[in-house]
């Protein structure tokens, strides 16, 4: 069943592989990552060696729950916006590391340390990176993001050469 869904999402098992999660804008949310594309270059230009951009529209991968969990279980990285598509963190492996992107304007609400909290428990590496939304500019810097997430993410979040690549664990 894993093969089959692994081909219908077009994905292969790499232990490094970041998996960006893009959800379809519409009108009641503001989303970050407009460009998902550019994020996933700017990415690699960084030295991210395996990026998936997952589409929230993708009726394969959230009508199969073995879908969605093989893509957790084999993400070293992930990375999405605020949001209930984060909580499928608990079946990715402990030293993986998660960025929730959130609103600078977002309050600081005890609910919102549930998933930190949970990450933690798994061991896990949970990032928090907070977007200025701003009227008329309203998409993520990518560039600046793979920056920051590059200076400040401790080596298990590092780019990874093929020569650094460990064996698969599971």
């Amino acid at each position: 069943m894993i093969l089959k869904t692994r081909e219908q999402l077009n994905l292969e098992y790499h232990p490094h592989r970041v998996t960006i999660l893009w959800r379809d804008s519409d009108k009641r949310r503001r989303e970050p990552i407009r460009d998902a594309d550019g994020l996933k270059q700017s990415l690699e230009e960084a030295g991210y060696l395996h990026v998936d951009i997952v589409h929230s529209s993708n009726s394969t991968l959230w009508s199969c729950i073995d879908c969605q969990l093989d893509i957790f279980r084999n993400t070293w990285l992930f990375i999405a916006s605020h949001g209930a598509g984060i909580m499928n963190l608990q079946f990715m492996a402990a030293n993986t590391s998660v960025v929730e992107i959130a609103s600078a304007d977002r309050p600081e609400e005890p609910i919102y340390s549930n998933l930190e909290q949970r990450a933690r428990l798994l061991g896990q590496h949970f990032y928090h990176y907070y977007w200025h939304d701003e009227k008329e500019k309203t998409e993520l810097n990518a560039t600046a993001f793979v920056e920051e997430l590059v200076e400040f993410s401790p080596p298990i979040a590092q780019p990874r050469s093929y020569h650094q690549v460990p064996q698969k664990v599971f």
